[in-house]
Formats: structure tokens, sequence, C-alpha cells
């Protein structure tokens, strides 16, 4: 669908969540974006050694 196209992924379902006029009650879906830059990559930091 549109939304997949525009990235968002669905992550959930609410079943008989919303009545609609026509159809009755229906699914609604819970959809998620993540909107900020992807961190850069970079080297685990060393364990600091005790003792």
């Amino acid at each position: 669908g549109v939304w997949s196209k525009l990235g968002f992924e669905t992550v959930g379902r609410l079943p008989k969540a919303y009545r609609h006029a026509r159809l009755g009650l229906v699914d609604c879906l819970v959809m998620f974006k993540w909107l900020a830059d992807e961190p850069v990559a970079k080297e685990p930091a060393q364990p600091k050694l005790i003792g």
C-alpha cells in the first residue's frame, strides 16, 4: 500500500477499533516509521577493567 511505499511498517493491529460508516467495526493498523537519522556506526567502546 501507499504507507509501505513511504517506509512505514505495520507493527500491530487493533481488532474492531474503528466504526466505519458503511463497513461497521473494522481493524486499525498500528504503523511505525523511524524518523531520526540512522546513527553512524563506530567502534564499540573498550570495557574498563577494574582491579
